[in-house]
């Protein structure tokens, strides 16, 4: 069932204006948040043996040939939300479907991140990344093809398994099409461990937490009450939908969405794809937005987006870390689709 409210999303400034490395380094020291040191991590965040097991998952992704080898590591209800139109895939044979199209075009090959940031609990886990795939232009046919991921991660039956997935590609202002310029790289996030709650919640009470997370950060018009709802530390990630688009800290993310705020009174949101998932530490949502914006100039403008987040709880309260906002593009043609065909007001 669509979400229908009314609300302002932080990730509404859009308005107005897969897959991985050949070998992906070891991971990086401040992602094992000192995890063996129990004393000090007695909720198990960034433990090694789980960062690297998200990472090794990343890297058989990373080679499109391994697509028929992937269903151990994609759960039966995932969600993508992808790249390319159609854009929302449902359920394993979906979501594998989705990877041979990308093994299809892009020969096969095996990507290289240039950056990629991991975080984790002994159940959850999220996965930031970008992904080169050279001499393999896909769309317009520019060049390598570069992608964008969110990628959460949740323990099933004692093995990890991919339940939400977000690809993008970084979309030209100027021309609305994919951008045949290299994506910025600014390496893995460096964890706060102080950040980190050492206590969990109830799930069930952790996925109440983020949807009405979600309903209230959505509402919120002026940039100082949308930003509360962005974790306030330096590890802060936000993958915006158009180039260069990769901003980090609290400080940049306030400075990215702070002039548009000035430029509508509010919106409407209809989300035809609304997933939530949480251990009660970690958690995860993933959506499409249909929204109709109230412009100050009196015009009300319509567009489709796509956002997905990271949340981490502390103290009872959810705060995102990890952002992902996207326009799906047409793989021929590569010009971004910035309007459902299936627009939906309620």
């Amino acid at each position: 069932m669509a979400r229908t409210s009314t609300r302002v999303p932080p990730i509404v400034a859009v308005v107005c204006a897969m897959v991985m490395p050949s070998a992906l380094p070891p991971a990086h020291a401040a992602e094992s948040g000192h995890a063996s040191e129990v004393q000090k991590n007695p909720a198990g965040w960034n433990r090694p043996v789980d960062v690297e097991a998200i990472r090794s998952i990343e890297n058989r992704m990373a080679d499109t040939s391994n697509v028929e080898s992937l269903g151990d590591v994609v759960a039966d209800k995932a969600v993508l939300v992808d790249a390319y139109l159609p854009a929302v895939s449902r359920g394993k044979a979906q979501v594998l479907d989705a990877y041979r199209k990308y093994r299809d075009a892009l020969g096969g090959r095996r990507g290289q991140f240039t950056e990629i940031s991991v975080v984790s609990t002994p159940n959850f886990a999220c996965s930031a990344s970008q992904i080169r795939f050279d001499g393999a232009g896909e769309g317009a046919g520019k060049g390598p093809a570069e992608y964008r991921k969110l990628d959460v991660f949740r323990k099933i039956e004692g093995r990890w398994q991919l339940i939400q997935q977000h690809i993008s590609t970084a979309i030209d202002r100027k021309t609305g099409v994919t951008t045949a310029a290299a994506l910025p790289v600014r390496g893995a996030l460096t964890w706060n461990s102080a950040s980190f709650s050492s206590k969990a919640i109830e799930p069930e009470v952790a996925r109440k937490g983020i949807v009405d997370w979600t309903d209230r950060a959505l509402r919120e018009v002026g940039l100082e009450s949308a930003m509360k709802f962005f974790a306030p530390d330096e590890d802060v990630l936000l993958y915006g939908e158009f180039d260069p688009g990769n901003i980090r800290t609290r400080p940049e993310v306030t400075a990215y969405w702070g002039p548009l705020y000035n430029s509508f009174s509010g919106l409407h949101v209809v989300s035809p794809v609304y997933e939530v998932d949480s251990d009660g530490l970690l958690g995860a949502q993933i959506d499409t937005q249909d929204i109709v914006i109230d412009m100050k100039d009196g015009s009300h403008p319509q567009l489709s987006i796509r956002q997905s987040d990271c949340l981490r709880q502390f103290d009872g309260k959810w705060q995102t870390f990890m952002e992902m906002v996207s326009y799906p593009v047409d793989r021929a043609t590569g010009k971004a689709m910035m309007r459902s065909p299936d627009f939906r007001t309620k």
